[in-house]
C-alpha cells in the first residue's frame, strides 16, 4: 500500500510529535523543542499528515521581511524542516516543500529564504543559494593597538526602555546591506536569549547623550582557562564613532578575554574599523533564496531613477507552473513590473532558481551567462543587467 500525504496547519494534537521530529533531525531534548514550536507560534507550524494519520514531516513559517534595494521585501524565512528517520529517502520531504512553495505563492509572498542542511532538496524545489554567512574572531588583545579611539562617548547597559531606539538603530544599520534581515519578535527575542545563553545589552552614547550604536554578548567561560570568549548576537551603529567606541569597549575586556566572536557576511562592516587583517573568517552557512511569486518579487525592489530597460525572458519553474512562460520585465522611473509576454525565440531562458541569483545580486547576469546558465539569446536578459547589478547579499541572523 503507497502512503499518501497531506500538507498543512499543525494542531495542538501534533505538538508532541513534532517536536520529537524536531530532536531527531537537530538534536536537543523534546521538551525544548516543545518550547521552540509553542515560541514560533503553533499557527506558523505546517506539517505532512500521512494516509494512516501519522505526522510525518515538519515546516515552520517564519514571517519577516529582507532587506534589498534599501527596501524591506516581505519575506517568509523556513526553519525546523524535518522527516522522520523511517521515510526518509522517500520524497516525503520533497512533496512538503513543494506544498509549501506552492502555499506561500497563493499568500502572494514575493521571497522566501532558508539556510540548508542539504542543498539539493531545497534546489529541487526552487531555492538557490545567494550567499554565505561566516563567523568572525578577532583576538581581543590585538585590538586596542588595531583601532581609532573616540573622546566623549559613553558606554552603558541597555534596558527595556532602551528597545525602541535599539529597535530603529538596527533598521537604519540594515538597511542599506542587501539581505539583511527586517526582524520581527521571533528574531529580536534570539538576540536576547538563544539556545540557553543569554546576551546583555550595551550602548554607545554619543557627547549629545544620544545612543547610537549598541551591541548584546554573552561570556563563553573556558574550563581549562578559567578565561572567556565574547559571543555578539548582535552588532549595530548609525556613525563611525559608535562603532569605534564599541570596539573600544569590547578591547576593555582583554585582561580575561581572549577573542571576540560574531557572525556576517564577508564585507562585515565592523571590520573597516580595524586597521589589520588580525582576524580569522570562517564560513559557517550558506543561504537560499527563492522566488515564491515572480510579479511581486520584480516590482518590490526599488530601482535606480536612471535605469530605463526593458527585457523579454523565459521562466523555468518546476515547482510554481504560473511562473512557466514568457515574461516582459520593465524598468522606468525607479519602478519594475513584470508581465506576461508573447513568447518569442528572442527570449533569454532561466530558471527560477538562476533568476533568485540574479535579482538578489549575487550573479550578475554576465556571471550567470558564463556559468552556462543562460539558455537562448542573451541580448534580452543582458538589457536587464543595471536593473539587478548589487553587492553580494548577506546577513547576520540565523533562524
Amino acid at each position: 500500500m503507497t502512503t499518501t500525504y497531506k500538507y498543512g496547519r499543525a494542531g495542538e494534537v501534533d505538538i508532541s510529535r513534532a517536536a520529537t521530529l524536531v530532536a531527531l533531525a537537530f538534536g536537543g531534548p523534546d521538551d525544548a523543542c516543545v518550547e521552540w514550536i509553542r515560541y514560533a507560534g503553533l499557527e506558523n507550524l505546517r506539517v505532512m499528515r500521512s494516509s494512516e494519520g501519522s505526522v510525518d514531516g515538519t515546516v515552520l513559517r517564519v514571517e519577516m521581511g529582507q532587506f534589498f534595494s534599501g527596501k524591506s521585501i516581505p519575506m517568509m524565512g523556513i526553519a525546523g524542516v524535518t522527516a522522520a528517520p523511517e521515510v526518509r529517502g522517500a520524497g516525503m520531504a520533497t512533496e512538503m516543500m513543494r506544498a509549501c512553495v506552492r502555499e506561500l505563492h497563493r499568500e502572494q509572498w514575493p521571497i522566501s529564504t532558508l539556510y540548508p542542511s542539504t542543498q539539493p532538496l531545497y534546489r529541487k524545489v526552487g531555492f538557490e543559494q545567494v550567499s554565505h554567512r561566516f563567523v568572525f574572531t578577532v583576538p581581543v588583545g590585538r585590538l586596542a593597538t588595531n583601532i581609532s579611539k573616540v573622546s566623549g562617548w559613553t558606554v552603558k547597559p541597555l534596558d527595556e526602555r532602551d528597545t525602541p531606539r535599539v529597535e530603529e538603530i538596527y533598521r537604519e544599520f540594515a538597511q542599506v546591506w542587501p539581505g539583511m534581515v527586517d526582524r520581527g519578535a521571533y528574531i529580536w527575542k534570539r538576540i536576547r536569549s538563544w539556545r540557553g545563553q543569554d546576551y546583555r545589552g550595551f550602548g554607545a552614547y554619543g557627547p549629545d547623550g544620544r545612543l547610537a550604536g549598541y551591541l548584546f554578548l554573552s561570556q563563553n567561560r573556558k574550563p581549562d582557562s578559567g578565561r572567556f570568549d565574547l559571543a555578539l548576537s548582535d552588532v549595530a551603529w548609525t556613525t563611525p564613532e559608535a562603532a569605534r567606541r564599541l570596539l573600544m569597549f569590547i578591547s576593555d575586556f582583554t585582561t580575561m578575554c581572549d577573542d571576540v566572536v560574531f557572525q556576517g557576511g564577508a564585507s562585515h562592516p565592523l571590520l573597516a574599523y580595524i586597521h589589520h587583517n588580525i582576524y580569522k573568517m570562517q564560513l559557517r552557512d550558506p543561504w537560499m533564496l527563492r522566488i515564491t511569486h515572480l510579479e511581486k518579487a520584480v516590482a518590490a525592489l526599488s530601482y535606480h531613477t536612471s535605469v530605463d530597460v526593458s527585457g523579454v525572458i523565459a521562466i523555468a519553474d518546476d515547482t510554481v507552473p504560473e511562473h512557466c512562460g514568457h515574461w516582459t520585465i520593465s524598468i522606468s522611473k525607479g519602478v519594475g513590473s513584470c508581465t506576461p509576454a508573447a513568447a518569442t525565440a528572442a527570449a533569454s531562458r532561466v530558471d527560477i532558481c538562476t533568476f533568485a541569483q540574479i535579482w538578489s545580486g549575487y550573479l550578475s547576469v554576465s556571471q550567470a551567462i558564463a556559468m552556462g546558465k543562460v539558455g537562448g539569446e542573451t541580448t534580452e536578459l543582458l538589457r536587464l543587467s543595471p536593473a539587478f547589478a548589487g553587492p553580494t547579499p548577506w546577513m547576520t541572523d540565523f533562524f
